[in-house]
């Protein structure tokens, strides 16, 4: 009787010290979605951040001016590459949306704006300036304001992603 209740305590030990390190373990990695939404909501932070930066714009003269559009061409950069992360991360937003391709565009059109500035501080265009500060503002407002995995989010991103297309025709 004694060699069973050994082998069973044993057992009974070894079950609880294995179920403990699987609990550990599991706790210590968070979900898909999880870290979807943390990506997501630095995607967000980089938008408003360059939205911030686009005001800047706006208020520099001269000089300033141009280091100030460089800054914004450089939040574009940040911007695509959080999308980068994000649609890692979300297979759903990938096959859905053009705006990974729509954002590159755009900063790639802006870097031409960038050139002519700092090569002539005499040319900014203002109505394209403009015209980027309303559609970037209009792209935050329609971001749905957390990620999920529903169609509804999808539909809402993709409306908010129709802003940016303007930009780059």
């Amino acid at each position: 009787m004694k060699r069973y209740s050994k082998i069973i305590i044993f057992a009974i030990v070894f079950i609880v010290i294995l179920l403990l390190v699987l609990f550990m373990n599991r706790s210590g990695f968070k979900s898909n979605d999880e870290t979807t939404s943390e990506f997501y909501e630095s995607f967000i932070s980089s938008v408003q951040t360059l939205n911030k930066a686009l005001d800047t714009v706006s208020e520099a003269s001269g000089d300033e001016k141009s280091v100030s559009m460089f800054d914004v061409y450089t939040y574009m950069l940040f911007v695509n590459q959080r999308l980068n992360f994000l649609l890692d991360h979300a297979d759903s937003i990938e096959k859905s949306t053009t705006i990974k391709n729509d954002l590159f565009l755009l900063s790639s059109h802006y870097q031409s704006q960038v050139r002519s500035q700092i090569s002539d501080k005499e040319t900014f265009n203002l109505e394209a300036h403009l015209k980027l500060k309303e559609q970037l503002n209009l792209f935050m407002l329609e971001l749905p304001d957390k990620y999920d995995e529903s169609q509804a989010f999808i539909k809402q991103f993709n409306k908010a992603s129709a802003h940016i297309k303007p930009l780059i025709n």
